[in-house]
C-alpha cells in the first residue's frame, strides 16, 4: 500500500469547465500511476471552493479518484467554505453522487479515523490555527487581512461572517478529539500545518505564518 497526496489544487480557477479540461488539469496535478489502485489518495485541502458553480467539477474529480484509487481522504481546506456558509458546505458536497462511494471519506472540522493494514490509523482534520497560543494581536490581525474571515459566513447574510474566535474555538475542538483519537502508529493529516516546527525555513518569523498554523 503507498499514499499519494495532494492539496491546494485550486479548481475553481479554472477558466474553462468542459469536462475534459477538468479532468486533464486533474491528470496533469496528480498523474496516473500503475500502483493507483493499490494506494490512497489524501486531499489535504483546497481543493475546490465548494459552491453550486463547481459542484460539476467536484463530481468528475473525486469520481476520477475513486476510480483510480482504492480509498480517498479529503480534508476541507479554509477555500472550500469561501463564499459559502460555514455549516452548510459539507452537507453540499454530501448531496453529490460520488458521495455514496464507499471509496470516498471526507471531513471538516471533526476528526475522521480510518483504520489501515499493519496497525496503522489516519486521523484526518481541517485543524485551523492557533493564532500563535491565542494572541490577541494575532487574530486581530487576521480579522483585519485574512479573507477568510470577508468571505465564509456562519449563515445568510453579511452580518454572519465567521471570526478568528470562530475558528480558534473549531481549532480547540478538532486539538481535543485528536488528542483522544491518537494511537501508536498514527498519521494525522491536515490541511494546516499543525506545529510552527513544520513552518518552511523561508517564511519562519513570517508574521502571516501564527495567522495560519
Amino acid at each position: 500500500m503507498k499514499i499519494r497526496l495532494v492539496s491546494d489544487v485550486h479548481l475553481e480557477f479554472l477558466d474553462d469547465n468542459r469536462p475534459s479540461n477538468v479532468i486533464n488539469y486533474w491528470h496533469a496535478v496528480l498523474p496516473p500511476l500503475p500502483d493507483d489502485a493499490e494506494s490512497i489518495l489524501v486531499i489535504a485541502g483546497d481543493l475546490c471552493v465548494i459552491g453550486d458553480a463547481y459542484l460539476r467539477r467536484l463530481q468528475e474529480i473525486l469520481s476520477d479518484a475513486c476510480d483510480r484509487f482504492m480509498k480517498v481522504v479529503y480534508v476541507f481546506g479554509n477555500h472550500e467554505y469561501y463564499h459559502q456558509t460555514y455549516y452548510s458546505t459539507y452537507d453540499r458536497l454530501d448531496l453529490l453522487p460520488i458521495a455514496n462511494s464507499d471509496k470516498l471519506m471526507f471531513t471538516s472540522d471533526r476528526v475522521l479515523s480510518l483504520p489501515l493494514p499493519n496497525g496503522l490509523w489516519f486521523h484526518a482534520v481541517t485543524l485551523w490555527t492557533d493564532f500563535n497560543k491565542k494572541d490577541w494581536a494575532s487574530m486581530n490581525a487576521a480579522d483585519q487581512y485574512m479573507n477568510d474571515y470577508r468571505v465564509i459566513r456562519t449563515r445568510d447574510g453579511e452580518k454572519h461572517l465567521i471570526s478568528p474566535l470562530f475558528t480558534l474555538n473549531k481549532h480547540m475542538e478538532a486539538v481535543e478529539e485528536l488528542k483522544l483519537a491518537i494511537k501508536p502508529n498514527s498519521i494525522v493529516v491536515t490541511h494546516h500545518l499543525p506545529s510552527r516546527i513544520a513552518v518552511h525555513d523561508k517564511f519562519k518569523g513570517n508574521p502571516q505564518a501564527e495567522l495560519l498554523n
